[in-house]
């Protein structure tokens, strides 16, 4: 019972609706708080912008937008994302892993071990020979735009297992810009 919630929890935080939507109120939320002076109420800028708005002060005020960047709607906002997007890094890094290691079981394969256990089979006419069928699979992968490699009897379209780690590097990058942004605000001068 308390995994199935840990792992309806986590498949919430973790999905990119949620996140978008955390991204929405951030942004909205950033965007309203530049338009008005950050400070203590009783600062002089923040006083006289008062005054100069007084339809919009109160409710300025009221939601906190004075303290935009410290309000702990922001910083909960601003944490929810952190742990939005360190659970899809680690969703990513996780299917990366697999992908990696089944282009690498794929790269190694040979022509006995490709007759031996394979996901798919095309048979062809019995009247081409193994050569001709390479050359016809080649030429038609190529149309589709996919680079083949021969090697031995066996034609190969294999994606370099790096490739499957730039999602995750972006967001484990992401994560970090997050985390180090929240301790430059955190740690910033107060005004």
């Amino acid at each position: 019972m308390i995994r199935n919630a840990w792992r309806r929890v986590a498949r919430f935080l973790g999905s990119a609706r949620f996140a978008t939507w955390l991204l929405i109120v951030v942004g909205v939320w950033s965007m309203l708080g530049s338009l008005v002076p950050q400070g203590d109420p009783l600062e002089s800028a923040v006083k006289a912008w008062a005054a100069s708005n007084p339809l919009v002060e109160s409710a300025v005020s009221a939601i906190g937008l004075h303290q935009a960047f410290s309000s702990p709607f922001f910083l909960a906002c601003v944490l929810l994302l952190g742990l939005c997007t360190a659970l899809c890094a680690w969703q990513r890094t996780k299917a990366a892993i697999g992908k990696g290691r089944t282009l690498r079981q794929a790269a190694a394969a040979d022509g006995q071990s490709l007759t031996e256990v394979h996901d798919l089979g095309i048979e062809c006419d019995p009247a081409l020979s193994g050569e001709e069928v390479l050359s016809l699979a080649s030429g038609t992968l190529a149309r589709l735009r996919i680079k083949t490699k021969r090697r031995d009897e066996v034609l190969a379209a294999v994606s370099s297992p790096w490739s499957v780690w730039g999602s995750p590097i972006f967001h484990w990058a992401l994560l970090a810009l997050i985390l180090t942004l929240a301790g430059v605000t955190s740690c910033a001068p107060k005004a």
